[in-house]
């Protein structure tokens, strides 16, 4: 986490002078990759459970534990405080925005996750489970959890063995 922290932190620097406050963003282009936490991340960090898998229409996948983060991330997120003319402008819009860059993204694999899937909506829960847990890890994988593959009792040493599908 402390390697991620200086990247992060690094990035910001770097992007708040060279990138003229943060319009441009050279740290990419210096080989600096971007990390998104989440406050749902960091409850998934501490063992808390997901629970049940919601979709909302608005919102997407949000599981208790994502939603609670969530709503979390909104009073921690500066851009929240900005007011224009008395309204939630700002971050209305960005809001707005950003759902339909979202959508534009992932629209693609979407559509071809409904061609080829035989339930698709379980499909989408089963890439939304995987990628938070993806991330929650920061990408580094848990061996732990697979089988032992000494308990799975293939002998391949054996000369009568049938070859199968020949």
């Amino acid at each position: 986490e402390w390697e991620r922290a200086g990247t992060t932190a690094s990035r910001f620097g770097i992007n708040t002078t060279v990138g003229v406050l943060g319009l441009l963003d050279p740290a990419a282009d210096w080989g600096m990759p971007q990390h998104s936490e989440d406050f749902g991340q960091t409850l998934g960090t501490y063992d808390v459970a997901e629970g049940p898998y919601l979709y909302l229409p608005v919102l997407g996948p949000a599981p208790p534990r994502d939603l609670t983060g969530f709503v979390v991330d909104q009073f921690f997120d500066p851009l929240t405080y900005i007011y224009w003319d008395k309204a939630k402008t700002v971050p209305v819009t960005r809001f707005v925005v950003n759902g339909i860059d979202q959508r534009a993204r992932s629209l693609d694999t979407l559509d071809q996750i409904e061609r080829t899937s035989v339930d698709h909506y379980a499909t989408v829960r089963n890439l939304y489970r995987q990628i938070r847990k993806n991330e929650i890890a920061n990408g580094t994988r848990n061996f732990d959890d697979l089988p032992d593959i000494e308990n799975l009792n293939f002998d391949t040493n054996e000369p009568d063995s049938p070859r199968i599908g020949f």
